[in-house]
């Protein structure tokens, strides 16, 4: 149950990053994303060279297509994307728009993967989802953001596409998890997202505005956390999860995050916990165990 533990472990590693993500929208999501991949991939760049790892010389043309296009897709433009939208239509709607990754991953599975989704699976999905959407907002917020969703309805849409790209190139690179080391694998992909972010960033007018992210300031105290467990940790434990079981599995086990969001959420920053909230995540515990359960 490796691919399943790191999984979990990825959802509550990114629930804690969120806290300090949302702390540190002084500077522009663009900003946000160079910064936080280029240290990870700092980052995973030592512990490659720590642990004696290199890149592999037997890798066909495909699979390295496969896994740069892989980091290019989900870290410099979906990554972009998703906190744009989460600047424009907050936490609660985003947490609401991240409900459709795990059935998206899961179509592009079985679609690309040829993998097969049986009624266990099914059925702890549905409760995952299910309870997730449920424990995102109460009655009061699901108006607000319906009335959000219709007159934001690009900002929306700019949310989804961000979780739908994320989804693709998540499987993309499954196939070159299953026969690659975890780490060479995870600095390759992040190398891929930063660099190609960086050429982005340089050939845009407000590219100094961009780089003044890595001079020490004051956002530092949110930022650095945020890159370091919510790309740095989660990725490794992110790309482990998908490499050590389904695409499929890893992805629902993924979005408990939302759950430990709530949970950390009321822990440190002493927002309300709802009756709908806790039955919410109480049902998506519920589903992770029955995928568990079915997945051995």
């Amino acid at each position: 149950m490796l691919g399943e533990a790191l999984s979990l472990g990825c959802a509550l590693a990114w629930g804690v990053s969120v806290i300090f993500f949302k702390r540190s929208e002084a500077v522009s999501a663009q900003a946000v994303n160079l910064f936080k991949n280029s240290s990870a991939c700092l980052l995973l760049g030592i512990t490659l060279l720590a642990i004696g790892g290199g890149f592999p010389r037997d890798r066909s043309p495909e699979d390295w297509v496969r896994i740069l296009l892989s980091g290019v897709l989900g870290l410099a433009v979906a990554d972009t994307l998703f906190l744009e939208a989460l600047r424009r239509l907050g936490a609660g709607m985003m947490s609401i728009i991240d409900c459709v990754y795990a059935p998206l991953v899961a179509l592009f599975s079985v679609a690309l993967l040829g993998e097969k989704l049986g009624p266990g699976f099914m059925l702890g999905a549905a409760l995952v989802v299910g309870g997730l959407i449920a424990a995102s907002s109460g009655a009061v917020a699901w108006k607000d953001a319906a009335a959000l969703a219709r007159t934001h309805l690009g900002s929306v849409m700019l949310g989804v596409a961000s979780i739908a790209i994320m989804a693709l190139g998540i499987v993309i690179a499954k196939p070159v998890l299953d026969k690659s080391e975890l780490v060479e694998t995870t600095f390759t992909r992040m190398g891929a997202g930063a660099v190609s972010l960086a050429i982005w960033v340089l050939i845009r007018r407000d590219r100094a505005e961009t780089f003044r992210v890595f001079l020490p300031q004051k956002v530092w105290w949110n930022l650095v956390p945020a890159a370091v467990l919510g790309t740095y940790v989660s990725m490794l434990l992110w790309l482990g999860g998908m490499k050590y079981t389904s695409s499929s599995v890893a992805a629902v086990l993924n979005q408990m995050s939302v759950v430990f969001t709530l949970i950390l959420a009321r822990v440190w920053l002493k927002e309300p916990l709802s009756v709908r909230r806790m039955i919410g995540g109480a049902a998506s515990l519920a589903g992770a165990l029955v995928i568990l359960l079915a997945a051995h």
